[in-house]
């Protein structure tokens, strides 16, 4: 249902916010008999929100995640809940929807403090760009070089 994993990138870390005093506070909790218990405070740190009834894929994405692999920002918190992770980070895929970030913006403001985001950018983007960004949650950015090769050879190398 929520996905992680994808082609190789490289992530860019734009603040270290995760664990701001905005963060959402650890919670206590108790695992069933011979389960090890999460620690508090504990943070799954790559995620993707599929919600293509809310925000339909770009069509120019050369792959679209079938229904079984989508999942709505409310499953993942009723999923981080059943599991007890307090924290996570969203990162926008690069499958469905390219370099929309409507659907992470949402999760973002779904899921509130005890989420932060990643997102692919356009190569091009300026500060006024990240600080809209980061203002949303974002506090990272995804180079996907293998999407963005040949942008990558014929404009920056």
């Amino acid at each position: 249902m929520l996905c992680s994993g994808g082609a190789p990138g490289i992530v860019v870390v734009m603040t270290a916010r995760l664990h701001s005093r905005h963060a959402a506070t650890p919670r206590a909790r108790a695992a069933p008999a011979g389960v090890p218990a999460i620690p508090p405070g504990a943070v799954d740190t790559h995620v993707h929100v599929f919600d293509p009834l809310r925000f339909p894929f770009d069509p120019a994405t050369p792959y679209q995640p079938q229904p079984h692999e989508c999942g709505t920002a409310a499953d993942l918190a009723r999923v981080l809940d059943a599991q007890g992770v307090d924290r996570v980070v969203v990162v926008n895929p690069t499958s469905g929807y390219g370099l929309d970030v409507r659907c992470l913006a949402h999760a973002l403001r779904t899921l509130g403090p005890r989420a932060r985001g990643i997102t692919r950018v356009p190569l091009g983007i300026d500060r006024r760009g990240l600080r809209a960004l980061a203002a949303r949650g974002v506090i990272g950015v995804r180079l996907d070089v293998l999407a963005q090769r040949r942008n990558l050879i014929g404009g920056m190398i």
